[in-house]
Formats: structure tokens, C-alpha cells, sequence
């Protein structure tokens, strides 16, 4: 399996995946914060030092300009897609719809209830993302899983694409 993960952070995620993961599986994680990167880094030494772990590779940059050689069977996003702007968020969804496999799953989260009360502050008639998740995201989501022991709470989406 080739697995891309953007915008791991320190990396609670990525230590999860890892732990899922096998010796015949890839991982990929793009990170922007040099910060972040550094940690990655020793927390990668330390898991890679486990038998049957998967290969790792590490990439300090933004995701917007990653070239992948080959499209990736589930990519999960970490990245905060509803504080950015429309026309980043909907950059992020072309990326990550050009990177998938046409049967691959993206899997993305959002804390529950933060577009409603963004909208609410924001005294706006539309947030910037609500429109990009209509159109590019709610589609195409094949399930969703609320996170209650998260807090704040998350909500969980699965997102298949048409080919």
C-alpha cells in the first residue's frame, strides 16, 4: 500500500499509521514547518528501528508543490482545510484528487461544529471553505465517523472520487 499523509504535525498520526503499516508499505509525509520536520525526523529514526516497519520518507515542503512519481492508494490530511482560503482549500482538493488512486481514499478531519461557529463569528453569509466542501468534497464522501474522546470533538470523512 502507498500511503501519503500531509501535514503530520509532531506526528501523533503518523505513529499510528506506523504501527498499521507493513514492510511492503510506503509511507509518505509532507510537513511545511521546519519545526515539525525536525521532530519527525527523530521520531523516524526511532520507528524505523521496529522489524516490519514500513518505508518513510520524509518531505520538508509545501504540499501544493509535491510531485509524487506515482498515485497514492490513501492519502489522510491532517491540514486544517476550513481556515484557509477558498482558493487554497480548493488547490489542496486538486492536489489531493490528482494525487489518489481513482479507486484510493482520501480521509480528511475537521473538529465538529467549527464551520457552523466560524460562520456564526465571521458575520459573513458564507465561509470560504463551505462552498469548496460543497462542491468538491460532500459528494463523493463515502462515510463519516464522529470522534467524541477527541477534544475538541472531529469529524471524520472518507472521500472516493469518480475516476
Amino acid at each position: 500500500m502507498k500511503v501519503l499523509e500531509v501535514g503530520p504535525g509532531t506526528g501523533v498520526f503518523t505513529e499510528l499509521l506506523v504501527e498499521q503499516l507493513t514492510v511492503q508499505d510506503q509511507l509518505t509525509v509532507v510537513e511545511l514547518n521546519p519545526m515539525f520536520c525536525r521532530m519527525l525526523r527523530e521520531r523516524i529514526v526511532l520507528w524505523e528501528t521496529k522489524p516490519d516497519t514500513a518505508r518513510i520518507t520524509l518531505v520538508e515542503g509545501d504540499f501544493l508543490a509535491f510531485d509524487a512519481p506515482a498515485p497514492f492508494d490513501l492519502i489522510i490530511s491532517s491540514l486544517p482545510l476550513n481556515n484557509f482560503p477558498a482558493s487554497i482549500a480548493q488547490a489542496f482538493v486538486g492536489q489531493f484528487r490528482r494525487l489518489l488512486k481513482p479507486d484510493g481514499v482520501l480521509s480528511f478531519y475537521e473538529y465538529t461544529g467549527m464551520r457552523r461557529l466560524r460562520h456564526f463569528f465571521s458575520g459573513k453569509d458564507e465561509i470560504p471553505f463551505e462552498a469548496t466542501y460543497r462542491t468538491e468534497l460532500a459528494p463523493y464522501i463515502v462515510s463519516r465517523e464522529r470522534v467524541f474522546r477527541n477534544l475538541p470533538p472531529a469529524t471524520v470523512s472518507h472521500v472516493c472520487f469518480p475516476a
